[in-house]
């Protein structure tokens, strides 16, 4: 993966490229794709269950800080070619603001709009939507509480949040509480 992050006072940009090569293939055990790839991605199988044979990743963000609300905008390309040889592209816009109520206490929220194409021109498409608490306990711990709505549509049969399994229905809801510690 390569990256470049330019920091100009409450002002970032940032941009990212990643490439992966035969990501589940038998003999990468040792590379930087573990055993269990695509486990979090209903995209690891094309339409007639071959594998990926390649995954690559673009993507720009910027972000401004207007003092009372952090704003992000980020976009990225994905595409994935499959062994049978055909693909998918995947195209991803969020914005998100933020805004700490106190030192210790964010609040934010996210929408995400994910369209895609296969090659064989079906078009699935996603709308989702995360709200969340940061409470800070102390500089290295903090609890927090997202709440997450995904609705799939166009040729998307399922809804599948990030780390999920597949809905049974075209949309799918997550909560998810935890406590987290930097060291």
């Amino acid at each position: 993966m390569r990256g470049k992050t330019i920091v100009g006072g409450p002002f970032k940009v940032a941009a990212a490229m990643s490439q992966y090569n035969h990501p589940a293939a038998a003999d990468n055990s040792s590379g930087a794709i573990s055993d269990n790839y695509g486990f979090t991605s209903p995209f690891p199988k094309s339409l007639s269950g071959s594998g990926v044979e390649k995954q690559r990743i673009l993507g720009v963000g910027a972000g401004y800080d207007f003092g009372i609300v952090q704003a992000t905008l980020a976009y990225t390309n994905v595409l994935f070619d499959y062994l049978d040889t055909s693909g998918l592209r995947l195209q991803n816009a969020e914005l998100s603001l933020a805004h700490n109520i106190t030192p210790s206490l964010l609040v934010g929220a996210a929408y995400i709009y994910t369209t895609g194409k296969y090659s064989n021109s079906e078009k699935p498409h996603y709308n989702q939507v995360n709200l969340g608490i940061d409470y800070s306990l102390s500089r290295r711990t903090d609890v927090y509480l997202v709440g997450l709505y995904q609705r799939a549509g166009g040729a998307a049969q399922y809804a599948q949040i990030f780390s999920s399994t597949a809905s049974t229905s075209d949309s799918e809801t997550q909560v998810i509480a935890g406590v987290r510690t930097r060291f």
